[in-house]
């Protein structure tokens, strides 16, 4: 529109004409192809997804699976919250991604769990199977190392389902926030089957008004 103006000749006052019937073509024209031929939307990176408005974190589901408390799972140290608040989830099968944007911290040498830290500072350790570290790492191969930036859904480590169930150990996957007495609550997801990327806990921060002291006389 601004630039049409340099392409009229003083010596022919008619080529404004041809101008405005030239812009309106390609207007109409554009209009039309998008609608024949259609576009996509580029989608939007999870990177940030986890951050909700209110400011708590929401973590996806590192496994596909039935969900279910932490209480109920068959090793005390869980059940009993000693490395922290979470949840549970018995996978279909061993494909494990990562349920928020931010740093793997921790690959144990047996590869059965991995720690991560997001963005906003919670510390997640994702635990596959139950006493699973007498394994010696043979049910699983790694995908990242500690250090390694990650995103939401990419895969942190592959596990043999079969072989871990043929050793007479349980499946059940531990994900559990290690530093949960730094915020307000953490909120799972209600038993049921999760499947990647979708919602399965909820980490809120502190208040910081509630977090301040008030002045003393």
């Amino acid at each position: 529109m601004f630039t049409s103006v340099q392409f009229i000749d003083k010596d022919n006052p008619t080529s404004i004409l041809w101008i405005a019937a030239v812009m309106a073509i390609s207007v109409v024209v554009s209009f039309a192809l998008t609608l024949i031929i259609g576009f996509e939307d580029i989608p939007v990176e999870d990177d940030e997804a986890d951050m909700t408005n209110d400011g708590s974190v929401k973590l996806m589901a590192p496994m596909t699976g039935m969900a279910k408390g932490l209480h109920d799972v068959a090793d005390e140290v869980f059940s009993k919250g000693l490395l922290g608040k979470g949840m549970a989830i018995d996978p279909e099968d061993g494909k494990v991604v990562s349920p928020i944007a931010g740093t793997v911290t921790t690959v144990f040498p047996t590869k059965h769990a991995i720690g991560l830290t997001d963005d906003n500072g919670v510390e997640v350790l994702i635990h596959v199977g139950i006493d699973t570290v007498s394994l010696n790492g043979e049910p699983f191969t790694a995908k990242v190392a500690a250090g390694d930036r990650v995103a939401v859904g990419d895969e942190l480590l592959e596990a043999d389902l079969d072989a871990i169930k043929a050793a007479g150990l349980p499946t059940t996957t531990m994900v559990v926030i290690t530093n949960s007495d730094q915020f307000k609550d953490i909120a799972p997801v209600a038993p049921g089957h999760v499947s990647f990327k979708e919602h399965v806990m909820e980490v809120f921060h502190h208040d910081k008004e509630a977090d301040t002291e008030p002045a003393m006389a």
